[in-house]
């Protein structure tokens, strides 16, 4: 079984240094939508694979981590149930953000060649799809997990869809905060499938996700800042400037890496307190080369930040496996 969950974490530790970098290939930005092998890269597109792979990560290592160390234990079924219903539950809500989003996603250079955007797929097609995701998803949760984890992924895809993109995105440039919330349930999902509860540690892992966020989202708007002005979003950079963003930015990191501590004191981890560290110099890093570079060193900060992410919760499982 360890064999197992070190084999899924190579492929994911590889994968979590390149979620953040350049655009993705165009065999996946640019099905065919004239074979069924075309639509399914048209879906699979939609979802925002890069994106849910982020979010899924966060919620299987922290699976992986309380399972081994909370008495429940892991098996194949476990781990298998888990993978699926952990993906298909943030690719489920990012289809209905892009259904919801079509009307701006062809102003926008980083969004113009998105499937809906581009007429690959209908709009109704989209909705269909990723409502139909999520549920599924929240059915596997309750059948094999119980219903806690099931209402909390559900409630996470619910929130991105409904207070982050229709209530706050288009409204308010503290929508990256508020809205991030939405970015929290993952950990929470992975903590309730292996204990049937929430706990401190749960809580406090939420918590990281919920700091890390904005500094590493208001990196993205430093850098695609004329993108998010044609669409029309009020991200905190072009709305406060840099400078007001920029200290906003080293606040969450401070408070993100306070969190990272927070969670190895709790846990008693050497090895955790470890990957805080190493995510600490990531974050740092990052912040440095805002500070030098400003809107220019923006990309270098936002592609850090992701790495920095997975390193910590890579302990995670490191630390339960050791």
């Amino acid at each position: 079984m360890y064999g197992q969950v070190l084999s899924l974490m190579g492929i994911v530790s590889r994968t979590s240094g390149r979620l953040g970098e350049g655009k993705a290939r165009t065999v996946l930005r640019h099905p065919s939508p004239h074979s069924a092998g075309g639509v399914l890269g048209a879906l699979f597109v939609l979802g925002k694979p890069r994106v849910s792979l982020l979010l899924f990560i966060t919620a299987f290592t922290v699976f992986v981590y309380a399972s081994l160390t909370r008495g429940r234990g892991l098996s194949t079924g476990d781990l298998l149930v888990f993978v699926i219903a952990g993906m298909l539950a943030p690719m489920g809500a990012n289809s209905v953000n892009n259904y919801l989003d079509r009307d701006i996603d062809p102003l926008m250079e980083r969004t113009k060649r998105r499937p809906l955007a581009s007429g690959l797929l209908k709009p109704w097609v989209a909705l269909v799809f990723g409502f139909s995701l999520l549920a599924f998803s929240g059915l596997l949760y309750a059948a094999w997990f119980g219903p806690l984890p099931a209402v909390l992924a559900i409630a996470g895809g619910l929130y991105y869809i409904f207070v982050y993109t229709v209530l706050l995105k288009r409204r308010t440039p503290w929508s990256t905060v508020v809205g991030g919330i939405a970015g929290s349930f993952p950990p929470l999902v992975g903590w309730a499938a292996a204990t049937n509860s929430i706990g401190v540690t749960g809580l406090l892992l939420a918590l990281v996700i919920f700091f890390w966020n904005p500094p590493h989202f208001w990196a993205l708007a430093m850098h695609l800042r004329r993108d998010y002005e044609r669409a029309g979003l009020p991200m905190m950079p072009i709305v406060a400037g840099a400078r007001v963003s920029f200290a906003y930015m080293v606040l969450f990191t401070a408070l993100t890496i306070a969190t990272m501590v927070a969670v190895a004191l709790v846990e008693g981890s050497v090895i955790v307190a470890g990957g805080a560290l190493a995510a600490a110099i990531l974050m740092s890093r990052a912040m440095y080369v805002i500070w030098k570079r400003v809107e220019e060193g923006a990309l270098g900060a936002f592609k850090l930040s992701n790495p920095a992410l997975g390193l910590f919760f890579l302990s995670l499982v490191t630390e339960a496996l050791v």
